[in-house]
């Protein structure tokens, strides 16, 4: 093979890894978790604002349905419908 074949057939190997690699490695990762662990207790689904305020504190940013905890380790958001918690969203 002359060194033109062995560099099109890297590059050939090197596009397919990367086709078939790629997707699975997302630049942002965050999950939904069922519960995460503030600095005063156990954060679950179905919590209410008022245990959410006790158990995790002061949030980074706020709104009527959703807090953010951005200080946390891993970060992560709540948020509420009919003042209980309904999703937590991880992110690292």
């Amino acid at each position: 093979m002359n060194d033109m074949t062995k560099r099109n057939v890297y590059l050939l190997g090197l596009l397919l890894v990367v086709i078939a690699f790629g997707f699975s490695f997302p630049i942002i990762s965050a999950y939904e978790a069922y519960c995460v662990v503030c600095s005063e207790g156990i954060l679950k689904i179905g919590d209410t604002v008022a245990y959410v305020s006790e158990k995790c504190g002061k949030t980074a940013r706020e709104s009527e349905n959703e807090w953010a905890y951005d200080d946390a380790t891993p970060s992560f958001t709540v948020y509420f419908e009919e003042k209980k918690v309904v999703r937590i969203l991880v992110e690292h």
